[in-house]
C-alpha cells in the first residue's frame, strides 16, 4: 500500500519547514524516473484533478525548471526555480518560486526530495523550506499530498 507516513510543520528562523515522508509501492529508480523525466513527471505534477501542460524541467545541477498546473476551469499556477542538487536516484533539491502576485508570487523557497531504497518501496522525503508563514505551509502540504496520489497511481 501507497502511504502518507508523516506531515510536519515546524518554524524556524527562515520561516516554516513542511517535511512530508511517504512510502511508495515501487522501486528507487522507478521513483526517481518519476521526478527526473519531464513527461513522466507531467503525468503526475500539481494536485488532482490538474493537468501540466508546461514542463520545462532540467534536473542537473545550475538546471533550470519551469512548470504550470492547469486546474479544469483553465486557471493556471506556475513555478520556476533551478536545481541546486542532483544525485541519481537518491536526491533532487531545488528552489521553488511561483510566478505572479498571489499569495507565495515572489517568495523564494526551497525543496529536497530524499528517496530511501527499501527494496521493493521507496521511502520519499519531501523538505520545503523558508515558507513564509503556517498558512502557505498547510497549502504546499495539501498540494503536495494530493500530488503524491496521482504519482502512486502512475508507479
Amino acid at each position: 500500500m501507497n502511504q502518507a507516513a508523516t506531515i510536519d510543520i515546524a518554524q524556524n528562523d527562515d520561516g516554516c519547514v513542511l517535511e512530508i515522508e511517504h512510502v511508495f509501492r515501487a522501486p528507487i529508480d522507478d521513483v526517481y524516473a518519476a521526478w527526473s523525466d519531464p513527461k513522466r513527471l507531467a503525468k503526475w505534477w500539481g494536485p488532482q484533478g490538474m493537468t501540466c501542460p508546461v514542463c520545462d524541467w532540467d534536473p542537473v545541477v545550475g538546471g533550470t525548471y519551469r512548470t504550470c498546473m492547469q486546474s479544469p476551469t483553465g486557471e493556471q499556477y506556475c513555478v520556476g526555480g533551478k536545481f541546486t542538487d542532483v544525485a541519481p536516484p537518491s536526491r533532487l533539491a531545488f528552489t521553488w518560486m511561483w510566478e505572479g502576485d498571489g499569495p507565495n508570487g515572489g517568495t523564494d523557497t526551497h525543496v529536497t526530495i530524499d528517496l530511501e531504497d527499501l527494496g521493493e518501496a521507496t521511502r520519499l522525503k519531501l523538505t520545503h523550506e523558508r515558507l513564509p508563514d503556517e498558512e502557505s505551509a498547510k497549502n504546499h502540504s495539501d498540494g503536495w499530498s494530493s500530488s503524491f496520489i496521482d504519482l502512486a497511481n502512475i508507479l
